[in-house]
């Protein structure tokens, strides 16, 4: 059991490390995305309309930062973000 307990905070640790490490921002319909790009070098946005229309907006951006037009997008939904390595990604979501 205490090893149980062990594991689930070093995975919460991390979760909550890697959560942080995603950080955007929307403005002038542009969306500006910065990421620590050493632990995962790859993002993908996608956008989410209240309908369910899903639009990706970018897919195979590195580098750890990029700005995006959002310009075009109906109000409201919500972005996936997704972040990666060549081997694992996880996926972030966030309203509009």
């Amino acid at each position: 059991a205490a090893q149980h307990a062990r594991a689930m905070a070093q995975a919460t640790r991390r979760a909550v490390s890697t959560a942080q490490a995603l950080r955007w921002t929307e403005a002038h319909g542009r969306l500006s995305l910065d990421w620590d790009a050493r632990t995962e070098p790859f993002a993908a946005v996608t956008h989410v309309a209240a309908d369910g229309t899903r639009r990706v907006l970018g897919g195979g951006l590195s580098g750890g930062a990029a700005e995006l037009d959002v310009s075009r997008l109906p109000a409201g939904g919500r972005y996936e973000f997704s972040l990666g390595t060549d081997q694992s990604a996880r996926l972030t979501e966030a309203a509009r």
